[in-house]
């Protein structure tokens, strides 16, 4: 199964992707900020990240650039609520889809679905 990092600072975010995703055998990791996001997604092997768009000390553009950087760049998904009118460019940055907030379980399953995960 994939490895899918989700970087949030909305815990119940978080738990969202943990309790729809594990029972189905994914491998989740989960941090509340792009800060502690790097340091997993610069030393483990994913297969996608889910970022907020929107979030304290490093947010899921600066994610964006420096996901870019790396050698085997996972598929990117980034999610918004109050900066939804900014996810059209995290397109341009690298995100391969986007998503709107509120969140359900049904849209992270079609989500990867569709990403072929």
């Amino acid at each position: 199964m994939a490895n899918i990092l989700v970087m949030d600072d909305h815990k119940d975010i978080l738990e969202l992707f943990k309790y729809t995703l594990e029972p189905l055998g994914y491998t989740i990791f989960t941090e509340i900020n792009a800060d502690q996001g790097a340091k997993i997604y610069l030393n483990t092997h994913l297969d996608v990240i889910f970022t907020d768009l929107l979030m304290p000390e490093k947010d899921g553009i600066e994610a964006l650039l420096e996901i870019a950087k790396l050698e085997n760049i996972p598929k990117i998904v980034v999610m918004s609520g109050n900066g939804s009118e900014y996810l059209d460019i995290t397109k341009e940055l690298g995100a391969a889809i986007t998503l709107k907030k509120p969140l359900t379980r049904d849209m992270i399953l079609a989500t990867l679905e569709s990403l072929g995960v």
